[in-house]
């Protein structure tokens, strides 16, 4: 029995290069599209316009940050788009982290003989709002969500150059552990925070002092 035929595209042939103006072609990660046939890299084609959520960014900046760095986007960073790889996006996080940690006056790796202790991560996520270029410099804003024995959360903000008047280009969490690796014994296992870090956390994620002065 031969395969059933694919339903006729309205668009017809495409040549290299020509766009099909009749449907919308959107990649296999939008959950609207119903899938009629694979057209090359893309996975999901539908007649219908998608819907798109708008997304209110001004509900998910705090009003204050624990931290912030600038960060400065290098041509290694950016791909053939000429815009910043989605995997670069963390890395800068990463960055601000470790510079987050030195603020404090603690590194996120020690070592003393043969334990090592550090800080790999649980769990990330992103959610990336607008592209970044070569030559902008960025700023980063982390605020701690959450310290427990062993690890703790910050939430990401990523904005724009000052001149694109402080966009928000990405935001998300990640959730990191302290861990102790001995490196003769090839054994990693998690340890508690330690007291002077995690008193310098608490003292930096501590809500502001309200101004009680009446005179």
């Amino acid at each position: 029995m031969p395969p059933p035929a694919r339903p006729p595209s309205r668009c017809g042939a495409l040549k290299n290069g020509e766009a099909c103006t009749d449907t919308l072609i959107q990649r296999d990660r939008n959950p609207i599209g119903e899938i009629v046939g694979l057209a090359g890299p893309f996975a999901r084609i539908t007649s219908e316009p998608t819907a798109i959520p708008t997304l209110h960014t001004d509900k998910l900046i705090p009003d204050r940050f624990h931290f912030s760095a600038r960060r400065l986007v290098e041509f290694a960073d950016t791909d053939l788009a000429g815009i910043v790889h989605f995997a670069n996006f963390l890395r800068f996080v990463e960055c601000a982290e470790h510079a987050f940690f030195r603020s404090l006056g603690f590194r996120v790796h020690t070592a003393d003989g043969a334990v090592q202790q550090g800080w790999p991560r649980l769990e990330v996520s992103c959610k990336y709002l607008k592209p970044a270029r070569f030559e902008e410099t960025l700023e980063i804003g982390l605020r701690l969500q959450e310290i427990r024995t062993s690890s703790l959360t910050y939430g990401f903000w990523i904005f724009g150059p000052e001149d694109s008047h402080r966009a928000l280009l990405a935001t998300g969490a990640c959730s990191i552990i302290h861990v102790a690796l001995d490196t003769k014994a090839q054994q990693i296992r998690k340890v508690p925070i330690p007291a002077d870090l995690r008193r310098a956390l608490e003292r930096v994620s501590a809500p502001p002092l309200e101004n009680t002065d009446l005179t």
